[in-house]
This record gives C-alpha cells, sequence and structure tokens, in this order.
C-alpha cells in the first residue's frame, strides 16, 4: 500500500491538536475565549484521529475483524469502567466530576 500525503497531512493536524490542546490547558479556567477553543479541539480531535489511523489498519478487511476488535478493545474498557465505578463509590465518591468532553476534571488527574 502507497502513502497518501493526504491521510499524512491530516494525521499531523490532529497530531498538533493534540500537543495544542495540552498547552492552552492551563489558561482555560481564566479565559473564556480559551475554554471555548479547548472544548471544541478535544469535542473530536482524538476520534477523528483514531479514525484516520484505523482506516490503515492491517487485517481490517478480513472477515471477523470487528468482533475480534470488540473482543480486544471494548470488553476490557468495560470491565475496567464498572472497576473504577466500585472503587470510587468505595472511596466515597457519588459521582464522576467530569464531563464527556473534558478529559481534565475533576480529582481524577488528566490524560
Amino acid at each position: 500500500m502507497q502513502r497518501e500525503a493526504y491521510f499524512d497531512n491530516a494525521k499531523l493536524l490532529f497530531i498538533f491538536l493534540v500537543v495544542f490542546g495540552h498547552l492552552i490547558q492551563p489558561l482555560k479556567e481564566s479565559i473564556e475565549l480559551v475554554n471555548v477553543l479547548y472544548q471544541w479541539i478535544y469535542l473530536f480531535h482524538m476520534p477523528v484521529f483514531i479514525l484516520i489511523s484505523g482506516f490503515f489498519a492491517k487485517g481490517a478487511s478480513n472477515k471477523g475483524y470487528l468482533i475480534k476488535l470488540f473482543k480486544r478493545i471494548l470488553v476490557p474498557y468495560f470491565i475496567f469502567q464498572i472497576l473504577y465505578t466500585i472503587y470510587f463509590l468505595g472511596i466515597g465518591k457519588n459521582d464522576w466530576d467530569t464531563s464527556l468532553y473534558d478529559h481534565s476534571g475533576g480529582d481524577y488527574g488528566s490524560c
């Protein structure tokens, strides 16, 4: 398979957005425009980057690839989410402090 400059450039853009998002993170609490920009970047940049990278994954066209991917990624994810929930309920936290698109909130650290 030959490399496509379009996809390489798209991956570069999304890698830049990851770094830029981390750079502006300390300013998001004090500057509203930076907070909006930060939320906008983190709303989509990683899912798109993963989608573009996964497009070139070996074996993606093989039969049973999605089921194997589900078993290898989503099953452990759900198991650990259940364990995290039990742990946080056990230490007295009644709910998660973060929203679905803000990875840096709460007492649980940042990415």
